[in-house]
């Protein structure tokens, strides 16, 4: 009877179809402030952080003709899921660890019991994003200290600095005694 009724859900939700939603900034506030009965009936992609479902789940059964579902709970909405879903299932057996929780389910209302929750139909844990990095967007880094060109000999030169020809046809540019060459490449007397 048990996978009846598990095999039952799993179909439902295939059947269901359609695509799940990212919330906004703001449909997320007005989702976590409503307790999710705001968005009823929403199919939603949402990405939790593993805590939740690290607990045991409390075991809830929403009406007398439903089957008995594990709810975990974040940030006051209830997440219900059936114990047969083979996501889940698969999702119980590897544990989340550090990983973000992807969920994919559907936002729906219980009258009976007036339980409103998401109900899971795909559960699994991704591996959470690298940092992204700033852009520089022209400014030196931190990681680079400024270089004091003329007195550090150009590293590339097949020639020493003293006998380049001075049409600069070497590799070497020829450095004047005040003469700095900034972040851009190009040479620049100093102080003009």
């Amino acid at each position: 009877m048990k996978t009846v009724a598990a095999l039952s859900l799993f179909l439902l939700a295939l059947a269901a179809g359609g695509s799940y939603e990212t919330l906004s900034e703001r449909e997320e506030a007005l989702f976590y402030r409503s307790r999710g009965s705001a968005l009823v009936g929403r199919r939603l992609h949402l990405h939790l952080p593993p805590a939740p479902f690290l607990r045991p789940p409390e075991k809830i059964r929403p009406g007398a003709a439903e089957p008995c579902y594990d709810q975990y709970v974040h940030r006051n909405v209830k997440f219900i899921v059936h114990p047969g879903n083979p996501y889940y299932q698969q999702f119980r057996r590897k544990g989340a660890g550090d990983r973000i929780v992807c969920i994919k389910g559907a936002v729906v209302h219980f009258a009976e019991t007036h339980l409103t929750a998401v109900r899971i139909h795909r559960i699994r844990g991704i591996p959470p994003a690298p940092p992204r990095r700033r852009e520089s967007h022209g400014t030196e880094t931190a990681g680079h200290p400024p270089v004091d060109w003329p007195a550090l000999r150009f590293q590339g030169a097949r020639q020493p600095l003293e006998t380049c020809p001075p049409c600069g046809s070497s590799l070497a540019p020829r450095l004047g005694p005040g003469v700095r060459r900034p972040a851009g490449g190009t040479a620049s007397p100093a102080g003009r």
